[in-house]
């Protein structure tokens, strides 16, 4: 468990050996093992990599972003957060300037 090995340190540290894992499992109902699980849950993280590559690409060229890789992408969209009481605003005003949409918020 090295520094080189792509896992923080603390995420180790509070896992459960693999026959507690297994077992908590069966208790809620999961009948695939943990492996089978792990390998899918990469696959599908392999696929929204994959699926956000040319996003992040688009975003960075029309940004003019030093790099269009998908992680430095969301941080430089992170900086430019909208938080706390800017949020409501922001989005009223966005209602207002957008096109009419097919979908309506009135009951």
């Amino acid at each position: 468990m090295g520094a080189d090995d792509g896992v923080a340190q603390g995420a180790r540290r509070f896992s459960l050996p693999p026959e507690q894992y297994r077992l908590n499992l069966e208790r809620f109902g999961v009948d695939l093992p943990p492996e089978k699980i792990a390998a899918q849950a990469h696959a599908a993280f392999k696929e929204y990599q994959d699926e956000m590559r040319p996003i992040a690409a688009g975003i960075a060229q029309r940004r003019h972003l030093a790099s269009s890789d998908y992680r430095s992408v969301i941080a430089a969209l992170k900086k430019e957060q909208i938080v706390g009481d800017a949020i409501l605003p922001f989005y009223r005003q966005r209602l207002r300037t957008s096109k009419p949409s097919s979908f309506s918020t009135a009951s």
